[in-house]
């Protein structure tokens, strides 16, 4: 992968709107791991500056996304680290990329069956978004057909798609606008969202929209559930959180000027209106640690 290549890559990363936050940190760790390959032939030090000069920039490409800078910063820490033989230190880094990667989609998918556990058949879930953990979590639940209520998630509506693939897997499914969750909370046994980011208070940074659904829940009795790996909690606060603004052509309003619109893509939920939180480690009513080495 030469420069332009990369340059591409992470400009497609940069720009990725369907993607969830954990399969786009997976796709970081799979740029490092052929950039290692692409670049085996330099002498080692300049392979270390090269690799981590392209971490810091993917590391930096989705603020929002706790979870990418805590991946890259898990391979970052094996990167000076002494190779195990001559001329292998880039089959050495590409393969610790592909292990960190496999870490992350063993969490998510350990938290999908913690979730999962709590679960009954033909119970009622609301969700905002498209998490590839809650993904896992339906595909995993097919058989107990539950009845789903999805919004469409705007402006660029992923959770239609979602609503597809449910589905298919068989699930009952009812597809509503962002603006009518505040309408259709109370017939849900559960609100459950993934989470872009957990800050180290608990507060959920996802998709806009989700607190509202949090406020909504919250009004009605409906407990809130965060379901995420927990390599997404950071050690940042609400006055440290980047907002993300995307273009407002998105929008789709071409009366207006984009100056005239807003399209801030993430909301802050706070930890108030969340029941629970579950991550690899299980279902627990605090908030999640930021793991070591994050």
């Amino acid at each position: 992968m030469d420069e332009a290549a990369f340059r591409h890559a992470l400009a497609a990363l940069r720009a990725d709107r369907r993607h969830g936050a954990s399969e786009l940190a997976r796709q970081a760790l799979a740029l490092l791991a052929a950039s290692c390959q692409s670049l085996a032939a330099l002498d080692d030090d300049r392979l270390r500056t090269e690799l981590e000069r392209r971490c810091c920039l993917l590391a930096g490409c989705r603020p929002s996304m706790a979870v990418v800078a805590n991946l890259l910063q898990l391979w970052r820490q094996r990167l000076y680290q002494p190779a195990a033989a001559a001329g292998k230190l880039a089959d050495g880094l590409a393969a610790q990329a592909q292990a960190v990667a496999a870490a992350s989609l063993a969490a998510s998918q350990a938290a999908a069956r913690h979730m999962a556990r709590r679960l009954r058949p033909g119970q009622c879930l609301i969700t905002h978004s498209a998490s590839s953990t809650l993904r896992l979590l339906f595909a995993e639940l097919a058989p107990a057909r539950l009845r789903l209520i999805v919004s469409e998630s705007r402006p660029l509506n992923e959770g239609v798609g979602l609503a597809a693939e449910l589905l298919r897997l068989g699930h009952e499914v009812r597809l509503i606008t962002d603006a009518q969750l505040g309408l259709f909370v109370a017939e849900a046994d559960l609100a459950l969202v993934g989470a872009d980011s957990l800050l180290v208070d608990g507060s959920i940074v996802n998709k806009a929209g989700t607190r509202l659904l949090a406020l909504a829940a919250r009004a009605d009795g409906v407990p809130f559930y965060c379901c995420c790996e927990g390599f997404k909690v950071t050690a940042q606060t609400r006055a440290d959180l980047a907002r993300e603004q995307m273009d407002p052509a998105e929008l789709g309003h071409d009366c207006l000027p984009l100056t005239a619109q807003r399209n801030l893509y993430f909301d802050c939920t706070e930890a108030s209106l969340v029941s629970a939180w579950v991550t690899e480690a299980g279902v627990s009513a605090r908030p999640p640690a930021p793991l070591t080495g994050c």
